[in-house]
């Protein structure tokens, strides 16, 4: 329905890019759906090093085609895991040269501190990304908003 509604408000240049999440914290799994948007990133500490693994279900941006059928992915958490959600302003920064942040430096980062500080919690995380497209990026106007979700599972 989302769909539908967005190809009838949008004009046939523009597109909407997205990703939903929806955490059960009794069970610990979330239930996801990727439209065209960067995947999510599910960090899991496993012998001292983190692991990641992408959330995404590959499907088509909404506003593009009103047929277009949208899938459901499942994954469950566990204690210590950390979901990382952003937009494409966060991956896209660039410095002065023109370099991408990109998804690559998101992940060494979010990783090295999960095994520099295992506890680190979600506003650190948070705080560690920002602080280091800061020093990526230095001053140089960005090109986007940056939007950024993190949840550290208890």
């Amino acid at each position: 329905r989302v769909n539908a509604s967005a190809v009838r408000d949008t004009l046939e240049s523009e597109f909407i890019t997205m990703w939903s999440g929806l955490v059960c914290p009794e069970t610990l799994t979330v239930t996801y759906t990727a439209a065209g948007h960067d995947p999510a990133l599910l960090f899991s500490l496993r012998n001292a090093r983190a692991e990641v693994r992408e959330l995404t279900t590959y499907d088509m941006a909404l506003a593009i085609d009103p047929g277009q059928q949208y899938h459901v992915g499942r994954e469950k958490l566990t204690p210590g895991d950390v979901l990382v959600v952003y937009t494409d302003g966060l991956t896209d920064a660039a410095d002065f040269a023109s370099n991408r942040f990109t998804r690559t430096r998101v992940i060494e980062a979010v990783a090295l501190l999960m095994q520099n500080k295992p506890d680190a919690t979600a506003s650190e995380i948070v705080e560690k990304l920002m602080w280091t497209i800061r020093q990526f990026a230095g001053v140089r106007v960005a090109n986007d908003d940056i939007t950024l979700v993190v949840l550290r599972v208890k």
